[in-house]
């Protein structure tokens, strides 16, 4: 898994923690050769109602970034940098 956080761009494998502060632009991708699981841990958990939105009409992430992601309270930046 790729991630980027802010300016600093890291790759990690199985076991890697990274932490997205409130307010910093990340992404993040797939970018090895086998299939990555990610877990996101949400504090407050109101920040992550956008993902579970996304999830649950099963658009990815960055589909539809604008009413989805104004609804609650964050925007989308994009291009991924990927």
């Amino acid at each position: 898994m790729t991630v980027k956080i802010g300016d600093q761009v890291m790759v990690g494998g199985p076991g890697t923690c990274a932490f997205l502060p409130r307010g910093v632009a990340h992404a993040w991708k797939t970018t090895g050769s086998e299939p990555a699981r990610i877990l996101f841990i949400y504090t407050p958990a109101e920040a992550g109602k956008a993902i579970e939105e996304l999830q649950r009409s099963q658009s990815p992430v960055g589909s539809q970034p604008t009413p989805v992601f104004q609804r609650h309270g964050t925007e989308a930046v994009g291009p991924p940098p990927f």
